[in-house]
């Protein structure tokens, strides 16, 4: 019998780490493919594309509904998160877009220099309408870092990534991928209060109906946004105030964390956008099941069913064009003009 024991058990942690061990080499396949492929954009980007009004925008916080302008601004800002040899410093669709916008990292040292792990670009601007004025505060937060921007960084990010294992969120009882909460602690304690220093904002304690919340983020940035809008409302902070655009985000949560994200009102302030066949999107929380903490009718799924495909996780190979399609006829053009993607076929 103790035999018996013995050998279950070593087939249990062999297949165990056979698993993990595949997870692994798809995550760094997705890392690698995004970046040698992540296409490219010309220099004058947005030259022509329109930006949401202010109109647009106040009715989108009122009455809750996804804004395609938004979402393509969105994945826009996500994009511009990533270091790119062109705009490697700023973001570039926060400044089109009229914010005072600043970057900001969590460091490491290695080899004598100060590496990023985590990054995120935000920015301010008011808003103006019949009713008077707010404050827009959008953030940006950055997917994995890229292998070939910096291999330290990346490496630091997929050992969060991949930690499948669970952590309770604070005393509801719910469990959440214990990685990802990881990373998103070290975001309140390591670049919140900066941006409460440069914007003279204190995020992590405002009820201020007069200060409206844009969150967005691309892949393991997409959990970010969907635990900060759902951190900050437990925090008091009214989901009116609040929008966030999750696109190509793994699983964040147990089944409980996302009915919680429902009775705070949480739910019904995240988009969440993914393709049928995005590899990264169908992973997360326990591997290869868990939820977004999006509501039901706010998951926007699109594209044919299939075999999981780590190309698909491209912002600008699947991404912006499913989002220009949704956008008003006589504006697709106009967006899609702005970046032009290398290898479609």
């Amino acid at each position: 019998m103790k035999t018996l024991k013995k050998v279950t058990k070593k087939k249990l942690i062999l297949a165990i780490s056979i698993v993990l061990l595949i997870v692994i080499v798809w995550m760094t396949t997705v890392n690698i493919v995004a970046a040698k492929d992540r296409g490219q954009f010309t220099d004058s980007v947005f030259e022509g594309v329109p930006t949401p009004t202010n109109d647009r925008i106040i009715s989108a916080f009122t009455d809750g509904d996804i804004c395609w302008e938004m979402a393509y601004w969105s994945a826009m800002m996500a994009e511009f998160t990533y270091s790119r040899e062109l705009y490697p410093s700023y973001n570039f669709a926060m400044e089109t877009l009229g914010f005072s916008a600043v970057r900001v990292h969590t460091y490491f040292e290695h080899n004598d220099e100060y590496r990023s792990n985590l990054m995120l670009d935000a920015g301010v601007k008011t808003i103006y309408g019949d009713d008077g004025s707010f404050t827009l505060l959008a953030i940006a937060f950055r997917g994995t870092v890229p292998p070939t921007v910096d291999s330290r960084a990346a490496r630091i990010n997929m050992q969060h990534n991949i930690d499948i294992f669970s952590q309770l969120w604070g005393e509801t009882g719910a469990r959440v991928h214990r990685g990802f909460y990881e990373q998103h602690n070290n975001i309140l304690s390591n670049i919140f209060p900066v941006l409460s220093e440069v914007f003279d904002i204190d995020l992590l304690n405002t009820v201020d109906a007069d200060m409206k919340i844009w969150l967005s983020g691309h892949s393991m940035g997409g959990t970010f946004a969907e635990l900060f809008t759902l951190d900050l409302i437990e925090r008091g902070m009214c989901p009116q105030m609040i929008l966030a655009y999750s696109i190509a985000a793994p699983f964040v949560g147990c089944r409980q964390l996302r009915d919680h994200a429902n009775e705070t009102g949480a739910a019904r302030r995240i988009f969440r956008i993914a393709h049928r066949r995005d590899l990264v999107a169908h992973v997360g929380f326990g591997l290869m099941w868990g939820h977004s903490l999006a509501h039901e009718d706010n998951i926007i799924s699109f594209g044919e069913w299939g075999l999981l495909n780590s190309r698909r996780h491209l912002l600008t190979r699947t991404y912006l064009p499913f989002i220009i399609e949704q956008n008003e006829s006589n504006l697709r053009e106009q967006m899609q003009n702005a970046f032009y993607v290398t290898n479609l076929r």
